[in-house]
């Protein structure tokens, strides 16, 4: 039907959102995908095709905009141009000026503060002018661009200069065909609860140490899985709060793993945890975890934060906590454990759900649909 690229710089090839997610579901519309991106592994699919970005490429990229990239996109000669990132953005408003390429936004963030909180190895002021420059290249790309596909419905309502008609919301929703029901009853699984993601104080990894201090003053031991890798400082704080706490050895941390081995990693545990503090950016951007959480069949613990509370449904598929409230955390993870039954029927609610509502085979759906929009917008543009 018609040739996309998709442009990584900032974003590793095997990205779950992006490789496993949206790029096959545009190659089994018919489109012939071209993937950009640093040393992908080209044996890992025959569906589309690759372009290999050297490091050293993708290093001056970050720093220009990606307007080093603009060459090798003329080569490849798309017909539709996504990049996934804001440094991208430049590159995007250049070719859409000047070009009849068309260019779509994947969003997955609220930019602006994430530049603010996440930056943390540059000073505040400096931050905040990366922030404002944010702000400035999403305005322009929402009045220039063809599309946004958003990973949430908040980042869809902020990105108000780009019409209604050319936005979409993909959720980060898990693949169906890759989260199987093949999962044990929560009360034969080995781990008790498990913390998937950015391993950081952010993400409400020392809560988590806290309660366990608690449950263990309590004469519980809590078996507790770690999938990531954290920060080198946390990692430090982690060794040495769980070594004082005698708990080295209830406490696994995987590092990271492929996507495609998330599923059975997860089946192991009976409870989803997702602990995010209460930050500007949290209270935007799902917690895609949770959607996974629920896939594997288990009820989900939860800060208490706006974007959670769109898909969470309390009391029937998980509890809801104030952020960073360990004493609150520690009594959920007790009443689900002592009350196993209850938490099994709420693990089988929240995959009812996932089948229903919240996987990816139905936002494969909305996004081939999008793509179809926007080349139909272009042939009649080539026509006028």
């Amino acid at each position: 039907m018609a040739k996309v690229c998709i442009l990584l710089t900032a974003t590793p090839w095997s990205e779950a959102r992006l490789f496993h997610e949206q790029t096959p579901a545009l190659a089994e519309d018919g489109h012939k995908v071209v993937y950009m991106a640093v040393d992908p592994d080209t044996t890992s699919t025959d569906k589309f095709e690759f372009y290999t970005l050297s490091r050293r490429r993708r290093k001056i990229a970050r720093l220009t905009g990606s307007l080093n990239l603009l060459i090798d996109i003329l080569k490849v000669a798309p017909d539709v141009l996504e990049v996934v990132c804001v440094e991208q953005l430049p590159l995007a408003l250049v070719l859409k000026l000047f070009t009849r390429i068309k260019v779509v936004y994947d969003c997955r963030e609220d930019m602006y503060h994430s530049m603010l909180s996440s930056k943390v190895w540059f000073p505040m002021w400096l931050r905040r002018i990366l922030a404002c420059c944010t702000l400035i290249l999403e305005f322009l790309a929402g009045k220039i661009l063809d599309g946004l596909i958003a990973s949430d419905p908040a980042i869809f309502q902020m990105h108000k200069a780009m019409p209604p008609s050319r936005k979409i919301v993909f959720y980060n929703a898990p693949l169906l065909s890759l989260f199987g029901k093949d999962y044990l009853p929560l009360a034969e699984r080995p781990y008790d609860v498990v913390l998937m993601g950015g391993m950081a104080r952010r993400s409400g990894l020392f809560v988590l140490t806290e309660a366990l201090r608690i449950l263990a003053n309590q004469g519980r031991t809590i078996k507790t899985l770690l999938i990531g890798r954290p920060l080198k400082e946390e990692a430090k704080i982690l060794e040495e709060t769980l070594g004082k706490l005698n708990m080295a050895g209830q406490v696994t941390v995987t590092g990271f793993r492929p996507h495609v081995e998330i599923p059975g990693i997860l089946k192991t545990a009976k409870i989803g945890l997702v602990l995010l503090l209460d930050l500007p950016k949290f209270r935007n951007n799902i917690a895609c975890k949770a959607f996974e959480y629920m896939a594997c069949g288990m009820p989900v613990v939860s800060s208490d934060l706006p974007p959670e509370r769109l898909f969470i449904r309390e009391p029937e598929t998980g509890i809801f906590l104030k952020p960073g409230n360990a004493d609150a955390l520690a009594k959920a993870i007790a009443f689900l454990l002592d009350n196993i039954e209850q938490a099994q029927v709420m693990g089988e609610a929240g995959r009812k759900d996932v089948e229903l509502k919240w996987n990816c085979e139905i936002e494969r759906k909305k996004l081939c649909k999008f793509y179809r929009r926007i080349l139909t917008d272009k042939r009649r543009g080539q026509q006028k």
